[in-house]
């Protein structure tokens, strides 16, 4: 049993709550009327991306051609009739307030999804539609209201249908939290003790591997790496030969083609031959939006406990918040608010 004293934001128990912020949220969910698009772009960062990353893989293998989510600051030329989702529950990400900028100056029709902050500001002041979304105590806890809110904008602008299938895998999981909680500590009591978390991803899993490091960091205060499983034999698995103290997670996903799955099972039988542990995260059955979230809550969870194995509180970051608060004080910071301000 871990010992849960310094779990002082109680953050164990905001997971135990998420089916029923969830399911809740499904029912007041409002959004402003939005219409049919030929393309739309995401923009966000960290906890405030993930969300928008995880309900496209909740439809892969369908994914419409026209969305894309963003990975710098500059969109990308509008695809036809196209709109632009800027999302930032904290609404102080310096770049999505700029790229929302730079993308009405391209012709994006745009919406934001904001709990306050620059980018509320900043849509009020350009005259963009905003969807105020309510504040959790910290945004990686936020995962259920943006998702929600993201699959429902995707499902009015692109026709897709990822709402529905969401919001039940959250009606599913609040049966399985008691087994999520033991898979996670039992998985975090395995990380113990390790130097370096190693992950190794199907493509289809990068957006579960990139939370998975994001959370190890704030939650666990361990360094981790993630890796695309295609990518290892090529220029990854050497490293192996001189490695110290790391263990392996393998995310494997039923959408892999053959040559991924054999690839899984080269890259595990090599590293485990030199005498590396390694475990894979199993495959949960259901629809495609439970399995992936079902296996992301287990992960998340296995974060928190192993920050408390650590003896150290998962929902502070010191150096995060004060990045943060530096980040404010930049030169373009003041002037995108002067601007905003004018």
């Amino acid at each position: 049993m871990i010992d849960t004293s310094f779990d002082r934001s109680k953050m164990l128990e905001h997971y135990r709550a998420w089916p029923d912020q969830a399911l809740a949220y499904r029912s007041t969910l409002s959004l402003p009327e939005i219409e049919k698009y030929e393309s739309v772009t995401i923009t966000g960062w960290g906890a405030s991306l993930i969300p928008s990353m995880f309900v496209r893989s909740t439809i892969e293998p369908n994914v419409p051609e026209g969305l894309s989510i963003m990975r710098g600051i500059e969109p990308p030329k509008p695809k036809g009739k196209a709109l632009f989702l800027a999302v930032s529950m904290g609404g102080d990400t310096l770049e999505v307030s700029y790229s929302l900028k730079r993308a009405l100056e391209m012709g994006y029709e745009a919406l934001a999804l904001a709990g306050g902050g620059l980018l509320e500001r900043a849509s009020k002041k350009w005259g963009v539609p905003l969807v105020k979304l309510p504040k959790a105590p910290a945004t990686r806890l936020g995962f259920p209201i943006i998702a929600l809110t993201v699959a429902k904008v995707l499902d009015e602008a692109l026709g897709t249908d990822s709402f529905r299938p969401l919001a039940d895998a959250f009606e599913r999981l609040k049966a399985e939290v008691g087994d999520a909680y033991e898979e996670a500590e039992s998985l975090a009591l395995w990380f113990k003790d390790a130097q370096n978390v190693v992950v190794y991803h199907s493509p289809h899993q990068e957006t579960l591997s990139m939370r998975m490091k994001y959370l190890m960091s704030e939650n666990a205060k361990l360094r981790s790496y993630h890796e695309n499983i295609l990518d290892v034999i090529h220029d990854g698995i050497g490293c192996w030969e001189y490695e110290y103290g790391s263990k392996l997670l393998l995310l494997r996903d039923p959408l892999d083609h053959q040559i991924i799955s054999e690839r899984f099972d080269i890259v595990k039988e090599v590293v485990e031959s030199l005498r590396f542990k390694t475990r894979e995260m199993p495959v949960y059955d259901g629809t495609r939006a439970f399995f992936l979230l079902r296996r992301m809550y287990t992960l998340d969870l296995s974060t928190v406990y192993l920050g408390l194995l650590r003896r150290s509180d998962p929902s502070i970051v010191r150096t995060q918040a004060e990045a943060r608060r530096r980040m404010k004080a930049t030169g373009f910071f003041r002037k995108m608010e002067e601007e905003i301000s004018s």
